[in-house]
């Protein structure tokens, strides 16, 4: 099956709007309306992930990803790309219960945190330089012209439909 393309969803939100001439709608505010909507369905299904290598620096116990990955939203796993062994998730506030001298405590990371949605720290704070692999949900590239393919599978075309016929309704 073909990706679908933003022309194609373009004449199913017509359709469902009962404005199959596209007289309401020019395609740049279509554009708009379908990459926000995009972006959404994807990160409400969780539908794009991504894993890159991001190499810990001794005595650096938070990272940004920012920089690196700015369609990354979270992060959902991290694990040493040596051997495979994952780092688990805690909640940064628990940390200080696990080990009063948390940011202090030097050594090989067992365990990674996240501060908002594009900081990362690994605990205990690394103690030599090393690698691991990092995962995450991003959002897809916002949609640029009509023909450009779109990036999250074509099952959830019905839930991409209708989030952006709703968005054009209310954005009028």
């Amino acid at each position: 099956m073909p990706p679908i393309v933003v022309n194609d969803l373009f004449a199913i939100v017509m359709r469902d709007m009962d404005d199959e001439n596209a007289i309401r709608s020019v395609p740049a505010v279509f554009l708009r309306h379908a990459s926000r909507a995009h972006q959404w369905v994807a990160l409400c299904f969780q539908l794009l992930r991504e894993t890159f290598p991001l190499t810990l620096y001794a005595n650096t116990p938070v990272y940004t990803l920012a920089a690196t990955h700015p369609r990354l939203v979270v992060v959902t796993h991290m694990s040493h790309s040596s051997d495979g062994v994952p780092l688990h998730r805690v909640p940064l506030t628990s940390l200080r219960y696990k080990d009063l001298a948390w940011f202090a405590t030097t050594g090989a990371p067992g365990l990674f945190y996240r501060i908002g949605w594009r900081l990362v720290g690994v605990q205990p704070v690394p103690n030599a330089s090393e690698t691991v692999l990092v995962a995450g949900l991003i959002l897809p590239a916002p949609l640029t012209d009509m023909a450009s393919p779109l990036a999250i599978p074509n099952s959830y075309l019905p839930h991409l439909g209708q989030v952006t016929a709703g968005l054009m309704m209310v954005a009028g």
